[in-house]
Protein backbone atom coordinates (compact mmCIF):
# COMPACT_ATOMS: atom_id res chain seq x y z
CA UNK A 1 0.00 0.00 0.00
CA UNK A 2 1.40 3.42 -1.08
CA UNK A 3 2.22 5.23 2.12
CA UNK A 4 -0.82 7.63 3.09
CA UNK A 5 1.06 11.10 3.09
CA UNK A 6 1.66 10.30 -0.95
CA UNK A 7 -0.29 9.38 -3.39
CA UNK A 8 0.96 7.91 -6.62
CA UNK A 9 -0.34 8.37 -10.32
CA UNK A 10 -0.97 5.24 -12.53
CA UNK A 11 -1.22 5.43 -15.61
CA UNK A 12 -3.37 2.44 -17.36
CA UNK A 13 -2.71 1.75 -21.29
CA UNK A 14 -5.11 -1.12 -21.89
CA UNK A 15 -7.49 -1.15 -25.55
CA UNK A 16 -10.25 -3.58 -23.90
CA UNK A 17 -12.39 -1.08 -21.85
CA UNK A 18 -13.48 -3.81 -19.54
CA UNK A 19 -9.73 -3.83 -18.40
CA UNK A 20 -9.40 -0.79 -18.41
CA UNK A 21 -12.42 -0.03 -16.04
CA UNK A 22 -11.42 -2.86 -13.98
CA UNK A 23 -7.70 -1.74 -13.48
CA UNK A 24 -8.93 1.75 -12.87
CA UNK A 25 -11.21 0.60 -10.20
CA UNK A 26 -8.58 -1.78 -7.97
CA UNK A 27 -6.43 1.13 -8.28
CA UNK A 28 -8.69 3.66 -7.13
CA UNK A 29 -9.88 1.25 -4.50
CA UNK A 30 -5.97 0.98 -3.43
CA UNK A 31 -5.81 4.88 -3.21
CA UNK A 32 -3.96 5.30 -6.01
CA UNK A 33 -4.70 8.47 -9.17
CA UNK A 34 -5.28 6.89 -12.07
CA UNK A 35 -5.60 7.87 -15.83
CA UNK A 36 -5.94 5.90 -18.15
CA UNK A 37 -5.28 5.67 -22.19
CA UNK A 38 -6.49 3.10 -24.74
CA UNK A 39 -3.83 3.27 -27.55
CA UNK A 40 0.03 4.08 -28.13
CA UNK A 41 -1.15 7.33 -29.14
CA UNK A 42 -3.16 8.46 -25.97
CA UNK A 43 -0.69 7.08 -23.73
CA UNK A 44 1.56 9.40 -24.95
CA UNK A 45 -0.09 12.57 -24.56
CA UNK A 46 -0.65 11.68 -21.60
CA UNK A 47 2.47 11.04 -20.31
CA UNK A 48 3.65 14.33 -21.68
CA UNK A 49 1.21 16.06 -19.83
CA UNK A 50 0.83 14.53 -16.45
CA UNK A 51 3.37 13.74 -13.71
CA UNK A 52 3.22 9.97 -13.39
CA UNK A 53 4.60 7.49 -11.12
CA UNK A 54 3.90 4.28 -12.73
CA UNK A 55 2.65 2.44 -15.79
CA UNK A 56 0.23 -0.92 -16.29
CA UNK A 57 0.74 -1.66 -19.80
CA UNK A 58 -1.09 -3.48 -22.22
CA UNK A 59 1.69 -5.01 -24.51
CA UNK A 60 -1.12 -6.34 -27.18
CA UNK A 61 -2.09 -3.28 -27.69
CA UNK A 62 -4.21 -2.56 -31.22
CA UNK A 63 -2.93 -0.13 -33.77
CA UNK A 64 0.07 1.22 -35.33
CA UNK A 65 2.11 0.91 -32.20
CA UNK A 66 2.26 -2.15 -29.60
CA UNK A 67 2.68 -2.52 -25.60
CA UNK A 68 6.34 -2.97 -26.38
CA UNK A 69 6.98 0.46 -29.01
CA UNK A 70 5.33 2.55 -26.11
CA UNK A 71 7.88 1.01 -23.63
CA UNK A 72 10.75 1.54 -26.02
CA UNK A 73 9.71 5.07 -26.28
CA UNK A 74 9.48 5.73 -22.26
CA UNK A 75 13.15 4.16 -21.76
CA UNK A 76 13.82 6.12 -24.21
CA UNK A 77 12.76 9.56 -22.74
CA UNK A 78 15.04 10.61 -20.28
CA UNK A 79 11.91 12.17 -18.30
CA UNK A 80 10.40 9.04 -18.18
CA UNK A 81 12.79 6.64 -18.25
CA UNK A 82 12.80 5.27 -14.80
CA UNK A 83 9.16 5.24 -14.24
CA UNK A 84 8.07 1.33 -12.85
CA UNK A 85 6.22 -0.42 -15.50
CA UNK A 86 4.16 -3.48 -15.20
CA UNK A 87 3.17 -5.46 -18.48
CA UNK A 88 0.25 -6.92 -18.63
CA UNK A 89 -0.13 -9.95 -21.33
CA UNK A 90 -3.02 -11.99 -22.02
CA UNK A 91 -0.33 -13.66 -24.94
CA UNK A 92 2.25 -16.47 -24.51
CA UNK A 93 5.08 -14.34 -24.79
CA UNK A 94 8.30 -15.35 -27.58
CA UNK A 95 11.60 -15.46 -25.73
CA UNK A 96 12.57 -12.32 -27.79
CA UNK A 97 9.69 -10.66 -26.24
CA UNK A 98 10.98 -11.57 -22.80
CA UNK A 99 14.35 -10.39 -23.19
CA UNK A 100 13.27 -7.26 -24.41
CA UNK A 101 11.15 -6.66 -21.27
CA UNK A 102 13.49 -7.86 -19.00
CA UNK A 103 16.07 -5.37 -21.03
CA UNK A 104 13.64 -2.44 -20.71
CA UNK A 105 13.10 -3.35 -17.13
CA UNK A 106 9.82 -3.81 -16.64
CA UNK A 107 7.08 -6.69 -14.28
CA UNK A 108 5.07 -9.11 -16.36
CA UNK A 109 1.81 -10.02 -15.17
CA UNK A 110 -0.33 -12.65 -17.21
CA UNK A 111 -3.88 -11.90 -17.83
CA UNK A 112 -6.17 -12.70 -15.78
CA UNK A 113 -4.20 -11.43 -12.99
CA UNK A 114 -5.19 -10.90 -9.45
CA UNK A 115 -6.37 -7.56 -7.77
CA UNK A 116 -3.95 -8.78 -4.94
CA UNK A 117 -0.97 -9.17 -7.54
CA UNK A 118 -1.80 -6.15 -9.40
CA UNK A 119 -1.60 -3.89 -5.67
CA UNK A 120 1.65 -5.96 -4.15
CA UNK A 121 3.47 -5.48 -8.08
CA UNK A 122 2.75 -1.88 -7.50
CA UNK A 123 3.78 -1.40 -4.35
CA UNK A 124 6.87 -3.07 -4.69
CA UNK A 125 8.05 -1.15 -8.14
CA UNK A 126 6.79 2.25 -6.31
CA UNK A 127 8.94 1.30 -3.06
CA UNK A 128 12.32 0.44 -4.78
CA UNK A 129 12.11 3.95 -6.61
CA UNK A 130 11.63 5.35 -3.39
CA UNK A 131 14.50 3.91 -1.94
CA UNK A 132 16.62 4.44 -5.01
CA UNK A 133 15.42 8.50 -5.04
Amino acid sequence: HPPAERRYTVLIVDDEASILQWLSRVLVAADYSVLAADDAKSARWTLADHDVDAVILDVGLTGVDTGLDVLDSLRADTAHSGIPVIVLTGATLTAAEQRRIRTLRADVLQKPTSVTQIVACLGEMLGRREAAA
